[in-house]
């Protein structure tokens, strides 16, 4: 009731949680879940630490370490939540090309997965949010270059000379 209540005070909320996630009984984990219809969603860090599944039980102690390095930790988590946040503008799973909305049942399906939308889902997300392509690719290239990713802001690099150039 509060969420429908404050409805417009949010454009998509997303929860964050370090305990997994089994949506029913009959089936494995999963990294997260969106709604599409309340624009909601959650999603797990726990097996991205080194003390799962032992981690909810730390009560988020400093001693928490990742399983990779921080680049890796943060790709992880943004292409998760990324993830789950296109789930709440009614973006399915991505059929079409090797994309942020392939789906993923393990770590290893998460790390092959990239960072970014393909050219079908792009264009889906622009049609329900309207954001601007340009500043968003500057704001991205922005953030990943301060965190360290060079093969994520060479990606992005060459998308806005791409963009630039038509």
């Amino acid at each position: 009731r509060q969420l429908k209540a404050s409805r417009l005070s949010y454009f998509a909320l997303i929860a964050v949680t370090l305990y997994d996630l089994y949506p029913r009984d009959d089936w494995n984990f999963v990294f997260g879940l969106a709604s599409s219809t309340s624009r909601v969603g959650v999603f797990s860090m726990a097996r991205y630490f080194t003390e799962f599944p032992d981690l909810p039980k730390l009560s988020l102690k400093p001693t928490a370490s990742p399983l990779h390095t921080d680049v890796k930790f943060l790709q992880r988590i943004c292409k998760v939540m990324c993830h789950e946040l296109c789930h709440m503008f009614n973006i399915k799973h991505c059929i079409f090309f090797h994309c942020i909305m392939n789906g993923s049942n393990n770590l290893q399906e998460t790390d092959k997965r990239p960072l970014f939308l393909c050219p079908v889902c792009l264009r889906k997300l622009l049609l329900v949010s309207g954001f601007d392509l340009r500043k968003r690719y500057d704001d991205m290239l922005k953030f990943w270059t301060s965190r360290a990713d060079v093969q994520s802001a060479q990606w992005l690099r060459k998308r806005i000379e791409e963009t630039t150039a038509k």
